[in-house]
């Protein structure tokens, strides 16, 4: 995109685009650099409400049950996480997830 905006403004024929506004042009080049963002993302990574928690230690997350491997306190009931490694099915040795919120991770066992 930037390598086209160049060549046209070194046209003869849109001499203009020397005289175009500075907020124009960075306008242009965050909308390009958007598109760019959205397009190579790839798919989404769905989010699981925590169901329960217990002592910080055991984690009901869509409808299955999660050990953790040490204390867990950055995630709470009610808290969105998703999977970084693991199942959200439950059908794993063990699981890491993160809390959209905060950040937090932590390791789990699955049951």
């Amino acid at each position: 995109m930037w390598y086209y905006i160049a060549m046209k403004c070194h046209s003869k024929a849109l001499r203009a685009c020397r005289h175009a506004q500075p907020g124009l042009i960075v306008a242009v080049i965050f909308f390009a650099l958007i598109v760019a963002v959205c397009v190579t993302t790839g798919h989404a990574v769905p989010a699981y409400p925590v169901q329960a928690v217990s002592d910080n230690k055991v984690f009901i997350v869509n409808g299955n049950r999660y050990e953790a491997m040490t204390a867990c306190k950055g995630i709470s009931e009610g808290d969105w996480v998703v999977f970084l490694q693991g199942d959200p099915y439950g059908t794993c040795s063990s699981a890491v997830i993160q809390n959209l919120h905060t950040g937090a991770t932590c390791n789990l066992w699955c049951d």
